[in-house]
């Protein structure tokens, strides 16, 4: 009786809770979300982001950046291109690093945010 038990609620689990979680936390939701809006070209990168299943999922590789400098040198390379970042350092990113930020889309615990050199103004783009 008792692993009839736990194979039905495994079962249960999968079959109804499952979805509904990979709809609102999974990486495979960001990607498509991006692709459906033809954006998922445009992403340069991802910042403090390890996942690699956004590698899986786009297809191809994603340059990672951790070092807050680097990530600074690309930007002002590459303005305005989209990069992946934790959700909660959305904020804390055009402050501390300074730069112009404009959200694009949020999954969960995923940003993808428009990066460009904030300009000599002053002003700070966040379309949260």
């Amino acid at each position: 009786v008792q692993a009839a038990s736990t194979v039905a609620v495994v079962l249960v689990f999968i079959l109804f809770a499952w979805p509904g979680l990979e709809a609102s936390e999974s990486t495979k939701t960001l990607v498509r979300r991006l692709a459906a809006g033809g954006l998922a070209d445009q992403l340069a990168g991802a910042y403090r982001v390890p996942d690699v299943s956004l590698d899986f999922y786009l297809e191809r590789t994603l340059p990672r950046e951790s070092d807050a400098a680097r990530l600074r040198e690309r930007v002002g390379s590459d303005p305005g291109r989209l990069w992946v970042v934790r959700a909660d350092e959305v904020e804390a990113l055009a402050a501390r690093e300074s730069l112009s930020v404009e959200r694009v889309l949020t999954v969960s615990r995923r940003a993808v945010v428009r990066l460009s050199p904030r300009s000599s103004a002053g002003g700070r783009k966040d379309g949260s």
